[in-house]
């Protein structure tokens, strides 16, 4: 009687994750000392807010959940077992898009991401100072130690990695080096940009290395913030 249910079943975990689906990071414990994650195959259809996945795969409510490869992060709402004629299919994992720090991205209607501008009249570097109007500020390059422990472990976790080939960590290592210069230096359009394609492409890499995922989690978000990004 279940024949039609069991069958969709071994298509599902078979056929149609081998075809359509991806590989997936699975965090527990998110941006704490206690995180981990485990891989599992997945389907995510384009602009939806949710996952499917086997029905054995481990994962819970507050979970964080990140395609392989890629820089976008998911928050688990709830789980619910997904039944055919009478047979428990797969998991349908129902999330929230979020950014490296666990907040919350609002999305439109086609699943895009919204932003909210500031426009500010003259000149302005660095941080906003409030009052005046059309006033040219100078901006005071400050260092939070926070940077300089993300700098110094990305260089040294990088130099030790297991995982990533002799190029990827000369290059690697050259981004983040460039990256500390950039620090050090007016916040200009132009250093503010070059910083965000430098952090990018090491972001890249770590997302991809499987020794080098959690510590980008930690430290990427840190010298983004060093920057205003």
């Amino acid at each position: 009687m279940n024949g039609p249910g069991k069958a969709l079943k071994h298509v599902f975990e078979t056929t149609l994750l081998d075809m359509n689906g991806v590989s997936a990071f699975i965090y527990e414990n998110w941006q704490s000392e206690q995180m981990f994650s485990i891989e599992a195959r997945a389907m995510k259809e384009r602009g939806k807010q949710h996952f499917e996945f086997p029905l054995n795969t481990k994962i819970k409510k507050d979970d964080v959940v990140q395609i392989k490869g890629s820089q976008d992060f998911w928050r688990v709402l709830d789980t619910e077992d997904e039944y055919q004629f009478g047979v428990a299919i797969k998991l349908h994992v129902r999330v929230t898009k979020i950014d490296q720090s666990g907040n919350e991205i609002r999305l439109d209607s086609k699943g895009r991401a919204i932003y909210f501008t500031t426009n500010i009249q003259g000149h302005n570097y660095g941080g906003i100072q409030q009052g005046g109007q059309n006033n040219n500020q100078t901006n005071v390059v400050n260092i939070a130690p926070q940077f300089e422990e993300a700098i110094s472990r990305l260089l040294s976790e990088i130099e030790q990695s297991q995982s990533l080939t002799p190029i990827q960590k000369i290059k690697t290592k050259g981004d983040v080096q460039a990256i500390q210069e950039l620090a050090l230096i007016e916040r200009t359009p132009d250093v503010i940009q070059e910083a965000g394609t430098r952090i990018s492409a090491i972001q890249s890499v770590l997302s991809t290395t499987a020794d080098m995922v959690s510590l980008g989690m930690v430290v990427i978000p840190i010298i983004r913030a060093c920057f205003g990004l």
